[in-house]
């Protein structure tokens, strides 16, 4: 690809380790206006593809769990729903709702509230399989897409998730807490309408 694009006089993008370039071809021309040769020109935009990649991270993730905020979720939701490969498939929504969150953070503070939030984020996502979708929704909701999953996985592994939360002790210094969150399940298999429990 790269000869290729020397011969057709384009830009060439690649990678070499975490570095990245780009080349450009720069014709050398007789008198004639025939090409007597091409001068290469490797220019260096490791910077610039970092910066690009940092802004696109914060501007698709939640600031404080790091998990995917509402829009890119919606995002790649629709991805998986309007893509050859997975539409049709079925799969899973689970809406995660933290029972009465209110107290914890007007008892013990908003910055110990957000660490409980940080912290169930990290739980929940250790027990999410690979495919799965996972954002923050709102302040104290969060929603989960498994895709490819049966109305009996998605069962199994958000009472797994119900579970692991209600026996998890979020411990902030010498202060413990113990929280509950209540779930909401969508179903959806080819062929029927969905069903929600």
């Amino acid at each position: 690809e790269l000869i290729q694009s020397i011969y057709d006089n384009v830009s060439f993008s690649f990678k070499t380790g975490k570095r990245h370039y780009v080349l450009e071809t720069i014709p050398l021309l007789r008198k004639t206006k025939h090409v007597k040769g091409v001068f290469l020109k490797f220019n260096e935009i490791t910077s610039y593809i970092e910066r690009i990649e940092a802004l696109d991270y914060q501007a698709s993730h939640d600031e404080l769990t790091k998990l995917l905020n509402r829009r890119a979720f919606h995002e790649q939701a629709q991805h998986f729903l309007e893509d050859e490969d997975t539409s049709g498939k079925p799969f899973s929504l689970v809406m995660i709702d933290l029972d009465d969150f209110k107290y914890v953070n007007d008892t013990y503070g908003h910055p110990i509230g957000d660490y409980v939030l940080r912290d169930l984020a990290e739980l929940i996502s250790s027990l999410l399989p690979d495919q799965s979708l996972f954002c923050r929704y709102g302040g104290e909701e969060f929603l989960i897409m498994y895709t490819d999953s049966s109305p009996e996985e998605s069962r199994e592994m958000s009472e797994r998730i119900r579970q692991a939360v209600g026996e998890r002790q979020f411990t902030y210094g010498s202060i413990l807490i113990r929280i509950n969150i209540s779930l909401g399940v969508y179903n959806y298999h080819p062929g029927d309408h969905g069903n929600v429990y």
